[in-house]
Order: C-alpha cells, then structure tokens, then sequence
C-alpha cells in the first residue's frame, strides 16, 4: 500500500496527530497540510511519492539481482483524489478502482471535511461514471459480500486464476480452436470444388 498521502500521515503522526485518538484534528491537519504544499507546487505530493515508489522498484530490482524466487510487487494507492494523480497513475499503467457506498448509510455524510477540495473527486463520481475510471466496486452490503468482491476483482485484476478454471478455459479455447480450424478447411474445401468449375 502506497498512498498518496503517506508523507503527510507520517508528519501528521511525528507531529502527535492520529486518526484513532483525534479524527477531527488529524483529518484537518492532513488536509491543511497537503492543501498548503499543492498551492506552492500542484506536483508536490506526487514527486514525494514518486520518491517512494522508486524505492519500492529498487527493492524490487535487487530481489531480481540476488535471484528471489518472488519478486514482483503490486503497488496499491488507496488515495487518488486529484487530476494529476490520477493521471499519474494512469502514464504509469495503473488501473482506477472506485469504491462507492451503494445504498449504504454514511456517516458523518454532512460533515464539513466532506466538501474540501480533496472529496471532490469521490462525491463526483459516487453518483456519476466517469471515463478515469476503469472498474467500480460497490460496497453497500456486507462486509464479507464486499470482501468477495474485492477479492474476485483482484485476482482478475492481477491474473490470477483457480487451476480448475485454468484447465477449464485451455479446454474451452481448445475446442474453439478445432472448431475454427474445421471452419477454415470446410471454407478451403469448397473454395477448392467451386474453382474447378
């Protein structure tokens, strides 16, 4: 997991500031904070995490140096919230999953942090598709029925497939395969009877 967030959630913390123990002033703080940086420099949060994740592909690089059978990491980011990160996400070949409430009772729905510019993003397309976005998740049932969903999505996302549903689908591509190859020759068949009249 590698937000966007994370240099303003560890200053946050070093600072006494925690979600647990004060909500209100932690969530005022961090967006203080990453409003304060973006307005001297929009790209601010993104080179910082850009730093982040050169260090997670460093890592990455010498687990494939020193031959670790497993080496590749999946990099999660739990936050885009804006344009650039957005876009940045995408350049780097990621995929925007949103999360939506459904029908599901929020708190704190009227909040005041709800309508700072860094919801904006999320109370827009809670209700409205947008492009950006490449799959939705709906969250407006159980906890496990959404951890099924996320789970099914993931292992799509990430190309993982059960065994049996491997050797379901070679078989299934298999005989499709016959069947186009026994299209392909009928075709030449009669191509080859129709030319010798």
């Amino acid at each position: 997991m590698l937000p966007f967030a994370k240099p303003i959630k560890d200053k946050a913390k070093a600072d006494g500031f925690t979600k647990e123990e004060n909500p209100q002033e932690y969530r005022t703080y961090c967006q203080l904070m990453g409003e304060g940086a973006r307005k001297l420099d929009p790209d601010y949060w993104i080179n910082k995490w850009i730093g982040e994740l050169q260090a997670i592909e460093d890592k990455e690089h010498a687990d494939i140096a020193s031959g670790k059978k497993h080496w590749e990491y999946v990099v999660i980011v739990d936050d885009c919230r804006y344009a650039n990160e957005i876009k940045l996400c995408s350049e780097l070949g990621g995929l925007l999953v949103f999360v939506r409430h459904g029908k599901r009772k929020i708190e704190d729905l009227d909040a005041d942090w709800r309508n700072h510019e860094s919801e904006d993003f999320a109370n827009e397309v809670e209700y409205v598709s947008c492009d950006d976005v490449d799959y939705y998740v709906e969250n407006d049932a159980t906890l496990r029925s959404f951890n099924g969903e996320v789970h099914k999505l993931s292992r799509k996302l990430l190309g993982i497939v059960p065994p049996e549903s491997q050797d379901n689908a070679a078989q299934r591509i298999s005989a499709l395969l016959d069947k186009l190859i026994e299209k392909l020759e009928d075709g030449i068949d009669e191509e080859a009877e129709d030319s010798d009249y």
